[in-house]
């Protein structure tokens, strides 16, 4: 079985996490794992991050207090700094975590805090501090998080990271139903050359953790705070499966850290979006999650929760806060389709969205920066698979290819679906031949073949690049939540769509042919001009069980698009 690269990566997370970041562009999701204590609800936990970000992992070794006096150990001139931990009982505690950096950019560790007492021998200098601080047993554990935003350390000092000053977080809302099933504790700090740094705290139990802040507040410019948490209804297992309605809420301070929260949520404060979850097989599971990205941070913890079926879902989401939302079609054991929204947005107070996932038909699709040409080389990473809405696409194939050919002449090929990695395509201009095969019968019902061949021409581009001269066909019936059409249904909605950017020649009347026998045979369908790049397409196809599509279009410039879709939706 072939899997495709990803923009996206997922990875479970079983405990909390705390780390340090220097901020980079917010672009697509890399997967962190870490650790917390287990819960019912064993759907994956990600962490959606861009770029290439160092961070801290608590769950590796920490450095030591001698490492760090010989890091420094050339320095002219350093204090002692000595951290004391306190749990919520007032005693000396080892059971915490915590991390220290300063603000120029020299130093950025987590330290091994020994019995719960450490001096660390440092430059003098501007530091931050974060910690973790446990109290209990682990199965009624509770967690501190204490931020110390500011640690002027000119002289020899001592600081206590005492839990006792940290208060709960008493977020409900007014749903008695709903329960808490993840929260997320998010700082930003800048740093001296305005660049930030992030940590973060993240846990399954909502009433176990506690929050404060240690020093002074500084400057609103020099310091976000956010707290994150999401609710659903919680079944008979406590998992959350297939709950019908999730909250995801977003409280920010500036300048400061929390020392505890109150808040009630009202669902008319929110947005309410309604996610309907389409389904290529009753053999496959589906996991939707709706991540929220507090300002100033890259990236945000989510978690996925299951729907055995397909499901209309709605979903109340903090107004303003910018949201990442996904969609996985998986089995047990293997991810099949993975959909993305393409990038972040936000959601207006009292205002209802409608949002599809997952629905027919499944097919290739173009949006800015996924095909084009720089100097010489030419780079596409076009989803296959994405849905009617357009979300980003990526997943697991039986097979798939792609080739490109310059005047006839292979010239860069790569087993990737849409995928043709960065070819060197030689100078000048040429005619080229862009193909794509993805074969997945056995892992899905609906688009179990995609096949896309462009022939379009092209000359050197400048350095900033241009869009590759690109059609595509995209197709819009009305189906159910299977993906499947009312039997009798012959009318075909679908639109001629341009690579964004790109110069392209008038399109003429597309031509389509469908097939209800699994692409055995071909019918023409009628094709009706609708404007604006829009047709319709009206076929009989009498007895049929799936409807597989076969279509191409040309513009006045010679550009060209053939398309393939084997059982791209149903009759039922």
């Amino acid at each position: 079985m072939h899997r495709q690269r990803s923009r996206r990566l997922t990875g479970l997370a079983i405990v909390a996490a705390l780390l340090f970041a220097p901020l980079a562009p917010r672009e697509s999701a890399a997967a962190s794992d870490a650790g917390s204590t287990p819960s019912a609800d064993t759907a994956p936990v990600w962490k959606a991050q861009g770029g290439d970000a160092r961070t801290l992992d608590l769950s590796g070794a920490p450095v030591s207090a001698d490492a760090l006096a010989e890091q420094f150990r050339a320095a002219a001139d350093t204090v002692s700094l000595t951290i004391r931990h306190l749990d919520q009982g007032g005693a000396l505690t080892a059971d915490a975590a915590t991390a220290i950096a300063n603000l120029d950019g020299t130093l950025n560790e987590r330290i091994d805090i020994g019995a719960g007492e450490v001096t660390l021998h440092l430059p003098r200098g501007r530091y931050m501090l974060a910690s973790v601080v446990h109290t209990g047993p682990a199965d009624e554990q509770t967690s501190s998080f204490l931020i110390q935003p500011l640690v002027e350390l000119q002289t020899d000092s001592t600081v206590q990271l005492d839990a006792r000053g940290a208060k709960p977080l008493r977020v409900s809302t007014e749903d008695s139903a709903a329960s808490s099933f993840l929260s997320a504790l998010y700082v930003a700090r800048r740093m001296d050359d305005g660049t930030m740094i992030q940590t973060d705290l993240r846990s399954d139990r909502l009433d176990r953790l506690t929050t404060a802040q240690l020093g002074p507040d500084v400057p609103a410019a020099d310091l976000t705070s956010s707290v994150v948490t999401y609710w659903g209804i919680a079944g008979p297992a406590g998992d959350f499966a297939d709950s019908p309605v999730t909250y995801s809420t977003l409280d920010t301070v500036r300048g400061r850290f929390f020392t505890g929260l109150h808040r009630v949520v009202r669902p008319a404060e929110m947005a309410t979006v309604v996610s309907h979850l389409h389904s290529t097989s009753p053999d496959l599971n589906l996991t939707r999650s709706a991540t929220v990205i507090p300002p100033g941070v890259n990236g945000g913890w989510s978690r996925g929760l299951l729907y055995r079926q397909p499901q209309t879902v709605t979903e109340y989401i903090e107004a303003g806060a910018d949201t990442l939302a996904g969609i996985q079609e998986r089995t047990e054991d293997t991810l099949v389709t993975d959909l993305s929204s393409l990038g972040s947005r936000t959601f207006q107070a009292g205002r209802r969205y409608e949002l599809t996932w997952n629905k027919a038909v499944l097919g290739p699709n173009l949006e800015s920066g996924w095909a084009g040409r720089y100097g010489d080389t030419m780079a596409t990473q076009i989803p296959m698979y994405s849905d009617q809405a357009g979300n980003w696409s990526w997943g697991a194939a039986d097979a798939a290819s792609t080739r490109m050919y310059r005047d006839g002449v292979l010239i860069a090929e790569t087993d990737q679906p849409g995928d043709v990695g960065r070819a060197d395509v030689g100078p000048g201009p040429a005619r080229f031949r862009l193909e794509s095969h993805v074969d997945r019968p056995h892992l899905t019902q609906r688009s179990t073949t995609v096949d896309a061949v462009w022939n379009f021409s092209s000359d050197t581009a400048g350095k900033d690049g241009e869009p590759l001269p690109l059609w595509l066909l995209r197709f819009q019936p009305r189906v159910g939540p299977y993906n499947d059409a009312p039997s009798g249904s012959s009318v075909l909605p679908f639109t001629a769509k341009p690579n964004p950017g790109a110069k392209l020649g008038r399109v003429r009347l597309p031509v389509v042919r469908v097939s209800g026998d699994g692409g055995k045979s071909w019918r023409p369908a009628t094709v009706v001009p609708k404007g604006q790049g829009r047709y319709v397409g009206v076929f009989a196809l009498p007895g049929a069980k799936t409807i597989s599509l076969r279509a191409s279009a040309a513009d006045s410039a010679g550009n060209t698009i053939d398309q393939t879709l084997l059982n791209a939706y149903a009759i039922r």
